[in-house]
């Protein structure tokens, strides 16, 4: 079955949100420490959206093919973004069904993509994302290397450095958006491609194919 490798990164949406919409701590009775409190959570907020499918957006969308290279998915916005990678499904062989594999990648990319091709009406590329908890086209790394312990989540850098792979260098995930910017754009997506070849390694360690 042909494996498709993937790795989003995401940012905030465009609209940062009212101050009047935080919920101040249930002890706040002062309207103005409550104020104050709000607006002191706005950016807080804000940046939490690059973790919610409903409120942030896709940058973009690492993949590698089997063994091919890994490439990147970025565009002017979601809509273009996701139209790329549905035409990369789509050109994939039908005879036999597509793997995706990613690091937690059944709690987060894929979540996202499945959300945002709805919302923008791809229905080709929503209909190929698996969407049941124990389908085989999905092969979730995170997961994979928990086993049966589900709070035994591991990040994909430190599962590298035990299997003897060079881990990420000189960004992260919780890094993404001031890199963004700040201008950082390339090494933002060489991020995103990075992790795609990191998680490759990673799935193939486990299958005893280095």
């Amino acid at each position: 079955m042909p494996r498709l490798y993937i790795d989003i990164e995401t940012l905030p949406g465009r609209e940062r949100p009212d101050p009047s919409e935080i919920a101040p701590p249930k002890n706040y009775k002062d309207p103005a420490k409550i104020k104050a409190y709000q607006q002191e959570k706005v950016e807080e907020t804000y940046r939490a959206q690059a973790l919610d499918s409903m409120r942030g957006q896709i940058l973009c969308v690492g993949f590698a093919v089997d063994n091919e290279p890994a490439g990147i998915i970025a565009g002017a916005d979601e809509f273009e973004i996701l139209s790329a990678l549905e035409r990369l499904v789509e050109n994939q062989p039908n005879e036999t069904p597509l793997v995706w594999i990613g690091h937690n990648i059944k709690n987060f990319d894929l979540q996202w993509l499945w959300r945002k091709a709805i919302q923008q009406g791809f229905k080709s590329l929503a209909e190929s994302i698996p969407r049941y908890r124990f389908d085989k086209r999905v092969v979730d790394t995170a997961e994979l290397w928990a086993g049966p312990d589900i709070r035994a989540y591991c990040k994909l850098d430190d599962i590298a450095r035990f299997l003897g792979f060079e881990g990420k260098q000189d960004m992260d995930g919780s890094q993404v958006y001031d890199n963004y910017l700040a201008g950082n754009h390339e090494a933002v997506l060489d991020y995103c491609k990075a992790d795609v070849e990191l998680t490759r390694k990673i799935h193939k360690a486990m299958l005893f194919e280095r």
